[in-house]
């Protein structure tokens, strides 16, 4: 996997192609009184719950709670607001994956792009 994809799109692609076990998932350091996972935002505001993970190259449909993740999978910052994601979306082929992240009403986040460095 490349070195110069950022960490949020390396955990995105941990997750997506369910690489993760229970256990290792590298959510960053909580700060004093914060949870180290996806169950509450940086600022504070708390998740709706879930994210459905929906591989559709290798035909698979999941579901995992927000605590059950790294925050920087559960949230996105748009603008000036954190915003829940509900729903990641992975397509392409083996060797070039996209993942997309949802928020609530299939409001589009991000997209992040797997795919293997120059040579």
């Amino acid at each position: 996997m490349p070195r110069d994809l950022p960490l949020k799109a390396l955990l995105l692609i941990c997750l997506a192609m369910a690489a993760c076990g229970p256990g290792r998932d590298a959510a960053p350091p909580a700060q004093p009184g914060e949870a180290a996972n996806g169950e509450l935002s940086p600022a504070g505001d708390r998740h709706p719950g879930a994210i459905v993970f929906n591989d559709k190259t290798d035909g698979r449909v999941w579901t995992k709670r927000a605590a059950e993740v790294p925050r920087t999978i559960a949230w996105v910052e748009a603008g000036a607001k954190w915003v829940p994601v509900v729903r990641i979306e992975t397509s392409g082929a083996p060797g070039r994956r996209e993942i997309t992240a949802f928020g609530p009403g299939g409001r589009f986040l991000e997209t992040s792009i797997q795919a293997p460095g120059p040579r």
